[in-house]
């Protein structure tokens, strides 16, 4: 019993003088080594509490140093390493919509469709994504118009989101598919015509709501111009298919027939 007191009295000893010099020290660094020697201790409480005092002011002031660091340098870098790196994100709403500005202001610098496109990618608010979508529509389609191929037309509509020139750029399709049949001028030709405007004619047509299908003038002339070019298309095919088989006919061959 004797010898148990004195190693109790000991560590007891030792546990005052160690949280003598904490108290003293009264910082982070000195409450954990306190609470890493003396997980249990007398002071553990008061100890704990002390820390996790000491760790937030800590935190406040990494906040507010973070903050004004960003401000100061008001650039989007600034701002995302606030966003990233604060552990309060006291100022997150606020740090977000500066970014949101900044890029927009670069994007209309720019004022490209690769730098509007850059900014839908980019935005986590989106307060301006109608307006870059405007901007994509004019863009993509003034390059459409320029190149006037069907890549062209088909990376309008593939990449506006607007569309507001979709029936054009389908029209404008229809045209280059039927002109390259009429350059060919054979039966391949016409038919491969057929078979493209065909599947043009249902994406056309799946683009649309039931309404505009009866209402919209600029549908019902796609609509009809694809018709006629495929009326068109078939009676030149039935024009060279007779021409053909006259031509086999005439020759009257085995290979001719076959060929036929």
């Amino acid at each position: 019993d004797g010898k148990f007191k004195t190693l109790l009295s000991s560590y007891f000893k030792s546990e005052d003088e160690l949280w003598s010099e904490v108290k003293s020290a009264d910082n982070i660094d000195a409450y954990q080594n306190y609470l890493k020697h003396y997980p249990r201790g007398r002071y553990n409480i008061v100890a704990r509490r002390k820390l996790n005092d000491l760790l937030e002011k800590q935190l406040i002031i990494e906040e507010d140093n973070l903050w004004k660091n960003a401000k100061r340098a008001g650039t989007i870098s600034a701002y995302c390493h606030y966003i990233s790196c604060s552990t309060k994100k006291t100022h997150l709403s606020e740090a977000k919509r500066k970014v949101e500005e900044l890029r927009w202001n670069v994007t209309l610098n720019s004022n490209t469709l690769e730098a509007y496109q850059r900014y839908l990618n980019e935005t986590d608010l989106g307060l301006h994504r109608d307006e870059a979508y405007e901007k994509i529509d004019v863009f993509s389609w003034e390059r459409a118009s320029r190149l006037k191929t069907e890549h062209a037309y088909r990376c309008y509509l593939n990449t506006s989101v607007q569309k507001k020139h979709r029936f054009e750029a389908y029209a404008a399709i229809n045209e280059l598919l039927w002109n390259k049949a009429e350059v060919a001028c054979t039966i391949e030709g016409y038919n491969e015509y057929l078979k493209k405007s065909k599947l043009l004619q249902q994406e056309v047509t799946s683009s649309v709501t039931p309404i505009i299908k009866q209402t919209n003038p600029e549908y019902l002339d796609v609509e009809k111009k694809i018709h006629d070019n495929q009326i068109r298309a078939n009676v030149r095919l039935q024009t060279l298919e007779e021409e053909l088989w006259i031509k086999v006919y005439n020759q009257d061959t085995k290979d001719g027939y076959e060929l036929y």
